[in-house]
């Protein structure tokens, strides 16, 4: 599946959005708190992460309830459903945390104001997308995700005045798009390798 951005917010609405921290204080430490929110997140997702582990064990432990013979259909569907949910709240947690590692690692590479311009450009999107599709796996994520989204929007204003650029909506509009479509390919590799008793159940229920 191609992820397709939800990032909607137009040049003119960055522009016009009032600051809610003070210009005079630097860009470095107002990035160190981001970090700092973006690590607290994936603390979160990890721990929500290794429930996974825990069904992976139960599909493996018990093949007369799950394996594909002719015990399947007598299984009750609701648990198939609680399966199905299962997997995808995995996806989405995992991708989540790529995602989120993702824009940490090029916050932190960034040396200089244009990098960190060129850096932030496409994680306003990745993590608006983030936010939408935790909202129904994780509580209060949508609160947190979106502290970090004003964060990471004034940081990216500041560093564009600094630097006189100019954001470019439909190149980063772009590159968020490809790097979404990357950690969900990543995610689907980690899922198929960390829980393949899991991922080969639906495999085999549609083949």
């Amino acid at each position: 599946m191609q992820i397709r951005s939800k990032w909607v917010k137009s040049e003119s609405m960055l522009e016009e959005r009032e600051y809610t921290w003070r210009k005079t204080v630097a860009l470095k430490p107002r990035i160190e708190i981001v970090l700092n929110k973006i690590k607290n997140e994936v603390t979160k997702l990890a721990y929500i992460y290794t429930e996974l582990e825990t069904i992976e064990v139960e599909i493996r432990e018990s093949n007369s309830s799950f394996s594909i013979n002719h015990e399947l259909y007598k299984h009750p569907v609701s648990s198939h459903t609680e399966l199905f949910q299962s997997k995808r709240r995995g996806m989405t947690v995992i991708m989540s945390m790529m995602s989120f590692e993702t824009v940490a690692d090029r916050l932190q590479a960034a040396r200089n104001i244009n990098e960190v311009v060129n850096a932030l450009k496409p994680t306003i999107a990745v993590m608006k997308n983030i936010r939408s599709a935790l909202i129904r796996y994780v509580s209060g994520a949508q609160e947190q995700i979106t502290d970090i989204c004003d964060m990471l929007e004034l940081i990216l204003i500041d560093a564009c005045q600094l630097s006189n650029g100019v954001l470019d909506f439909k190149e980063a509009n772009h590159e968020a798009i490809l790097l979404l479509n990357e950690a969900h390919l990543k995610a689907e590799e980690k899922m198929r390798e960390e829980f393949p008793g899991l991922m080969s159940f639906f495999i085999k229920r549609t083949s």
